[in-house]
Parts: structure tokens; sequence; C-alpha cells
């Protein structure tokens, strides 16, 4: 296994691993949104501050989609860079054994303060993390948006991933551990 730079692992630490957990924020908020409101006939526009100069002019869809899609692909990326995946057939969360490619960087790559390499998330480490949480939703929720990651938003395909009802609560409920999960086992841990 190559090891990256301490230039890019400061970089990913301090830079990249915030703005995906940012994104998954943003996506929460607008699944909320259309939890609420018509995504489809609630009219939305954005203006800069102070400024009668309009950046968008639409329905609320066109607004959330696109941070609900960003925030899936945000939780897919910080679970495999913890060490998690899913089998695809029947749907399951399992702990990444692979080795990476070369130019990935995952949590292995990090140290605590004593030197200490830190491990690969397993699924047991992370339901732990969630002792008052149902432990199936989780991992349900997690495989979710990985799944929806790969199928929905990488082609069109009709296969089987859960109703688009129980896919708004999976995404819910993996929005709302995902960041927590990165911020306990990582940022809480890492090095310098």
């Amino acid at each position: 296994m190559s090891t990256p730079t301490d230039g890019r692992l400061f970089r990913v630490r301090k830079t990249i691993i915030p703005h995906w957990i940012q994104a998954i924020e943003a996506g929460h908020c607008a699944l909320e949104w259309q939890q609420i409101h018509d995504p489809w006939t609630t009219e939305i526009s954005i203006r800069v501050e102070r400024s009668l100069v309009k950046l968008f002019d639409g329905n609320l869809m066109e607004i959330t989609d696109p941070l609900i899609f960003k925030a899936n692909v945000s939780c897919r990326l910080l679970l495999n860079f913890l060490g998690i995946g899913i089998k695809a057939r029947p749907l399951k969360l399992v702990a990444i054994t692979n080795p990476r490619r070369e130019t990935d960087v995952g949590i292995e790559h990090y140290s605590d303060p004593q030197g200490t390499p830190l491990p690969r998330l397993t699924t047991d480490d992370a339901i732990a993390l969630f002792p008052d949480h149902d432990a199936a939703c989780l991992l349900s929720s997690w495989a979710t948006v990985i799944a929806i990651t790969n199928k929905r938003l990488s082609h069109l395909t009709e296969d089987s991933l859960p109703r688009e009802q129980k896919a708004d609560a999976e995404m819910q409920a993996a929005f709302e551990t995902i960041p927590e999960m990165v911020q306990k086992v990582f940022l809480n841990r890492v090095a310098g």
C-alpha cells in the first residue's frame, strides 16, 4: 500500500472531510424541506444578499434534489473512507477488506496522538457508536445510501431499491448519523 503525502493527508483531514460532512448536513436540510413542502409546486427564488440579482427562480425540487444527491455521494465516500461498503446481493453493509488503490486515502493512513494507526471501521464498531438506535435500521440506512449512490445516481435503472418513502427515512437516518460517526472515529482521534 502506498502512503499518501503528509500534505495530502492534512488537506483531506482539514478541508475535504469537513466539506463532505457539510454536504451531508445540507442534504439533510433539503430532505426535511421536501417533507414539509411539496417540492414540485413550491416556488423558490435565490438572490444574492443586498442585491436585486436573482441567481435562481424555480421549484424547490430543483434545489433540494442536487443537495440530497450530493449528500448520498458524501455518505458513500465517508463510509468508504472509514472502511465500510456494501455487498450488492442481498444488500448488506460490510467491512471493506480489500487493499485500497494506491491513490486512495482511508482512515488507516492516519494515526492517533500516540502514533497508533487508526483502524478501518467494522459494521459492529459502527453500530456500537449509536447504542440508542436500532442496529438493523442503521445498517439498512447506511447500506441504502451507498446503494442509491451506486445505482440511482450513476445510471438509470429500475433495479430494486427501497420504495421512495422508505428511502427518505433511511437517508434521514444516514444523514443524521454518518457525520457523527466520522467525528467520533476519525476527527476526534486523529493526531495533529
